[in-house]
């Protein structure tokens, strides 16, 4: 990952230490509350380790973590009962939370998928189960959607008759529905019967969830979470059954939805605002060499006032027209947005959150074009395209999925030097001394369209025609159906060409006068 802003670390304090000295990957106790734990998460994630699993802890629950696969976390935990997550206050400072864990395993394991299986019967107040999928692990027959109904079905023969509560920690709307429809249907579920169905009908709330903490890691030791100061809804829960405790919703960053629809607001509003404008920066900022999202604020840039632009001119009116909700009540949540992104201390790689564009183009920046999109939306678009095309040499197009090199835009004067070569993902490396990027976008579809603009002599009728066909294949993309979306495709082909020759933020630059002094903030 790029190099980040150093941050003043506050001072350690030292970790519970067990009194073994071996790594734990059978789930034996950490602590002698272990019995009382009344929370399993299936998967040991930056991510879930520092949004979900706190809130259990406020909620006063004893947690066990099991590690999908692997042992690099059992390992971590070798000699100590809890683990650190760190949050960079807005002044620099970091402060450490260290968070115990009841006991941890591998499910990588023979005996450590065993010992999981045995909880159960020894956890008697076993009442929340955390669940740490990604959309690319939300299909069916999923080995961890294996693991929670072997796991649900150990709870099912315990003689108990409390709710167990599901809650996963991605941002596939309606996430809930998805997880209860995948564990019902695999095979193991359906090898257990239908008394097994029954209990799930019966005894198992498969929560929707929706997840907002922007995370990432240590500098140098990637099994501890970095995590931005907590937002107001960093964890969203609908309860629609009333069976999750009031004490939860008190809890500081949850919120519970009891009222239906509810929680579709929260996933709209999150979507189309924050990552929406996420989206619309990281790629024009990656290509300008300005590697991590913090970097937006930086005096002179024009990003900031290019998403008050965007909210202001097609995102803010959708909203308020399609979910009901006051024009107010969208701007508050865009300003508390952009309060995160001024975070001069704590950012994202660029390069990680652009990856997969084409996709996050549609579910993202698609629905807010309305009869009227604005230039800053077709810059939008046009820089999704100039990210996405091949540039030179393509030594790993035969892959699959495959992965292409982009090229960055030239250094402008006063630039830093480059910072040194690094991977936004395992599998992708940024060269910016070389001025190269590897990046990779589904099936890779979008970016073998484009693949002849990134050679020489390209014309300007190619960048129309292929442009076209490129965005035909964004969902919501309708430029054949729809006069305004034609409108904007054509506007963005003419920002792609000009990117091609152009610095990408130069262009954005010279579009802010259309702006005629409109400002949000």
């Amino acid at each position: 990952m790029a190099p980040s802003t150093p941050s003043r670390q506050s001072s350690p304090l030292p970790l519970k230490r067990k009194a073994t000295t071996g790594p734990t990957y059978t789930f034996a106790p950490l602590t002698p509350q272990f019995s009382d734990a009344s929370a399993v998460c299936i998967g040991t994630g930056r991510f879930l380790r520092a949004v979900l699993v706190p809130a259990l802890h406020e909620l006063g629950c004893g947690v066990v973590l099991a590690q999908t696969r692997g042992t690099s976390f059992c390992a971590h935990m070798a000699e100590c009962t809890e683990y650190e997550v760190d949050t960079v206050a807005t002044d620099g400072s970091v402060q450490t939370a260290r968070l115990p864990v009841a006991a941890c395993g591998s499910l990588g394991l023979a005996e450590g998928r065993a010992a999981f299986l045995a909880l159960p019967a020894t956890l008697k107040h076993l009442r929340y189960i955390g669940l740490g999928l990604t959309e690319a692990g939300l299909v069916a027959n999923n080995a961890s959607i294996s693991d929670l109904a072997e796991l649900l079905h150990a709870c099912s023969v315990q003689s108990s008759n409390h709710f167990i509560s599901v809650i996963n920690t991605d941002n596939v709307p309606f996430n809930g529905d998805l997880v209860r429809s995948l564990v019902r249907t695999c095979d193991v579920a359906q090898g257990y019967g239908t008394a097994f169905g029954a209990f799930l009908e019966r005894r198992v709330v498969f929560h929707n969830s929706m997840v907002d903490r922007i995370t990432s890691h240590r500098v140098g030791d990637p099994d501890v979470p970095r995590a931005e100061p907590l937002p107001e809804k960093a964890l969203v829960i609908e309860d629609l059954g009333g069976v999750l405790p009031e004490a939860l919703g008190a809890v500081r960053g949850v919120v519970v939805r009891t009222a239906v629809g509810r929680l579709g607001v929260d996933i709209a509003l999150k979507l189309r605002i924050a990552n929406a404008t996420h989206s619309a920066m990281a790629l024009p900022m990656a290509l300008g060499r300005r590697f991590t999202t913090e970097q937006c604020a930086a005096a002179g840039s024009p990003v900031l006032p290019y998403l008050e632009q965007l909210f202001e001119r097609d995102i803010v009116g959708g909203l308020t027209t399609e979910l009901g909700v006051g024009r107010p009540a969208v701007k508050e949540v865009f300003a508390e947005w952009v309060s995160r992104l001024r975070h001069a201390h704590f950012g994202l790689d660029c390069f990680f959150i652009a990856q997969n564009a084409t996709q996050k183009l549609g579910l993202r920046l698609m629905p807010s074009a309305s009869e009227a999109p604005s230039p800053f939306l077709a810059f939008a678009l046009a820089a999704t395209l100039r990210f996405l095309t091949p540039v030179g040499d393509q030594p790993r197009i035969a892959e699959t999925p495959p992965v292409f090199c982009g090229r960055l835009d030239d250094a402008a004067d006063g630039d830093p030097p480059p910072p040194p070569d690094w991977k936004p993902t395992p599998a992708l490396r940024v060269r910016p001394a070389d001025g190269i990027y590897e990046f990779s976008d589904g099936d890779g579809a979008v970016p073998k369209l484009l693949r002849p603009l990134g050679r020489p002599g390209a014309a300007s009728d190619d960048f129309a025609a292929i442009a076209t066909e490129a965005l035909s294949r964004v969902d919501g993309c309708d430029s054949a159906g729809k006069p305004s979306h034609a409108a904007l495709v054509g506007r963005a082909a003419e920002y792609y060409e000009r990117m091609l020759g152009e610095r990408a933020l130069d262009v954005l630059a010279s579009l802010l006068p259309e702006a005629r002094g409109l400002r949000v903030m």
